[in-house]
């Protein structure tokens, strides 16, 4: 019975491009979004990238590269139709305090796939950028708003 009521949100989670969200704990570590934010964090201390913030960071070049790097160790993982052919790398973390994620740190699906329906298709539909505005709430309480145009880079 809970398999197959597991199989069937699977079943609904399922974007307009076929393939299912299965990537998100593939050998990216058990946490992956917390594993992606120490790959760039880690990875640009090791290599000496300096930076203001989690926003100036992960714009970098440097930091592309090596989320480019770690996507292919992934590829190589998995088979072709789960493989990841491009990406975003966005200028905020997904935090709880804006929706899109826990307290546990799970990820609100349908908050992110409302909020980012727009980064989502340009990955879909051969964009080379995205403008993207997102919300940011900071420790204080206070909120404010991220407005980037981001690059979709290819793995």
């Amino acid at each position: 019975q809970r398999l197959a009521q597991r199989l069937a949100d699977r079943r609904r989670a399922i974007p307009a491009g076929g393939v299912a969200p299965r990537l998100e704990r593939v050998r990216l570590g058990q946490a992956p979004r917390a594993e992606a934010r120490r790959l760039v964090v880690v990875g640009a201390e090791v290599n000496g990238v300096p930076y203001v913030s989690y926003a100036d960071l992960s714009q970098r070049e440097e930091v592309a590269t090596l989320l480019g790097e770690a996507f292919l160790r992934v590829n190589k993982a998995v088979t072709e139709p789960l493989q990841l052919k491009r990406f975003v790398s966005l200028p905020k973390e997904f935090d709880p305090d804006d929706g899109e994620i826990t307290r546990t740190r799970k990820l609100r699906r349908k908050v992110v796939q409302e909020r980012y329906a727009d980064v989502i298709a340009a990955l879909y539909d051969g964009s080379k950028e995205i403008r993207v505005s997102a919300q940011v709430t900071y420790e204080t309480g206070e909120t404010g708003k991220v407005d980037r145009t981001l690059p979709i880079r290819e793995v």
